[in-house]
């Protein structure tokens, strides 16, 4: 009987900051607003398994979208403190596609290029944000999803009409004001904590400066399809990145899992709700290559992975965990080749003035155990104002380091990436 293990996990979510001029004039903007959610899908026994109708030209770029979701997990893996990390690259789209249109230029090119729409029209961008937060709207009533996206100005700053609009019938996002730094800081820190079920808590520091920001905020709860049975769970060892090994609780399951092994990787994906999620586990087929592994593993690989993927007869065993991280600081960007973004002037966001990014802040959460799965993430980018037969079972254990993808099963899309290398 063949034995494998897996012991590393990724995931995410995002926010954005702004700071700039005072205007008189400007899209109407709610004062404290009552905070509701903009879409969000709710657990029912009967909801069947949904299919986002992506065009063929999305279709074509998604590969190059989780190039920019592994690019994204990989510059926030480096300035993370803590050894397990993740991130949400869906909530960090969301927050990069709605800054694009704070430019109709340089930035907004370099926005479309690095997250993988090369190919397209600008405006594609817009569309296939659109379409993901309304098809995702309608995904697997056997799970909870919810995003929302809302933009806060200071005082009686008010955004360009076109911005405004294109925020709300695209991302159908909420414009709000605050009158100080305290309440705008104590503001988006409630609407954080409450969009994601309090599971990111004090997103921003008591010390943040900004005269407004884009906030976008992602929940997830599911179930597995397949259970693990809580009087399985045991001790056993991980091998640590380091070498070193750590005892920690494993879930067992005797079952069908899809699997799939070549040389070089091996990787297990396990079903949530009715489908529409699946948890990927990949790890490389040799422990030591897992810091090559992290560095060469790209969109096109992780979509064949998971095209190849059979249901296979498992002895599965994988470590029940929960994971958090924090980064901070637009050197993540700019490392992604966001440098126009982060060090230029965006002028078709406000009536009345220019703005510069001048910080990044991410913080995502993550907890994977026997009932499924729950996680949520923020994200900011802050500115300035410049103005049949019996079968035989393989065991699979994944007990070494192994990195983790929550995918949107027909389009691709990847909600958290993450990766587990030690306890």
């Amino acid at each position: 009987m063949k034995t494998m293990l897996f012991r590393h996990f990724i995931m995410a979510l995002p926010i954005i900051g702004l700071a700039a001029c005072s205007s008189d004039d400007g899209p109407e903007q709610k004062k404290n607003p009552e905070i509701v959610d903009v879409q969000e899908t709710e657990p029912t026994e009967d909801a069947a398994f949904y299919k986002i109708g992506l065009s063929p030209s999305e279709a074509g770029i998604q590969a190059a979208a989780n190039d920019f979701a592994l690019d994204f997990f990989r510059q926030t893996k480096a300035s993370a403190a803590e050894s397990n990390v993740v991130v949400s690259p869906l909530s960090t789209f969301q927050t990069l596609a709605l800054l694009s249109n704070g430019d109709d230029g340089e930035i907004r090119d370099e926005i479309v290029n690095r997250l993988g729409f090369s190919s397209m029209n600008p405006d594609a961008l817009n569309s296939y944000a659109k379409t993901l937060n309304e098809g995702f709207a309608k995904l697997d009533g056997k799970t909870r999803y919810r995003c929302a996206n809302s933009i806060w100005v200071k005082g009686n700053d008010n955004l360009q009409e076109g911005f405004a609009k294109t925020a709300s019938d695209f991302y159908l996002a909420d414009i709000n004001s605050f009158e100080n730094m305290s309440e705008g800081i104590d503001s988006i820190n409630s609407w954080v904590e409450k969009k994601t079920s309090r599971l990111i808590k004090d997103f921003l520091g008591k010390d943040s400066h900004f005269d407004g920001a884009i906030v976008n905020a992602l929940y997830f709860k599911g179930g597995w399809q397949i259970p693990f049975e809580k009087e399985k769970t045991a001790k056993a060892t991980f091998l640590n990145i380091n070498g070193s090994s750590s005892n920690t609780d494993f879930m067992n399951s005797h079952d069908m899992f899809e699997y799939v092994k070549t040389e070089k990787i091996e990787a297990v994906g396990l079903s949530l709700g009715n489908g529409n999620f699946r948890l990927d586990l990949i790890r490389p087929a040799d422990p030591k290559d897992y810091a090559q592994f992290i560095q060469s593993l790209d969109g096109s690989t992780t979509a064949e992975l998971t095209r190849n993927m059979m249901l296979s007869h498992l002895d599965l065993s994988i470590p029940k965990f929960e994971v958090s991280t924090k980064a901070n600081g637009r050197d993540i960007l700019y490392g992604m080749g966001f440098e126009k973004t982060v060090t230029s002037e965006f002028e078709n966001i406000l009536d009345n003035g220019k703005l510069t990014v001048n910080n990044y802040i991410h913080a995502a959460r993550l907890n994977v155990n026997e009932d499924g799965i729950e996680g949520a993430s923020a994200s900011a980018v802050s500115w300035i104002g410049s103005n049949g037969e019996t079968p035989e079972y393989q065991t699979v254990e994944f007990n070494s380091p192994f990195i983790y993808i929550l995918e949107e099963v027909t389009t691709g899309a990847i909600l958290f990436i993450g990766e587990i290398t030690s306890f």
